[in-house]
């Protein structure tokens, strides 16, 4: 199943599209992220939270693979 037509172009592009995507499925998503951890704080991709699922918050890592 396809859902869009457009190609990324860098792996910045990608994470744009990521965070596009799931902010009009509804849910609040930010690119780049910083987050805290146990260990400390580091970045991710892309970060989404949402009220209205079983699974409230999720991390992103994308991958740009050129061949």
């Amino acid at each position: 199943m396809r859902i869009t037509n457009e190609v990324p172009t860098t792996w910045k592009d990608l994470q744009d599209k990521v965070c596009k995507y799931l902010n009009q499925c509804g849910y609040h998503a930010e690119s780049p992220k910083t987050i805290e951890l146990v260990r400390g704080k580091t970045e991710v991709d892309v970060y989404a939270t949402t009220d209205d699922e079983l699974l409230r918050q999720f991390i992103c890592e994308c991958k740009f693979l050129q061949m």
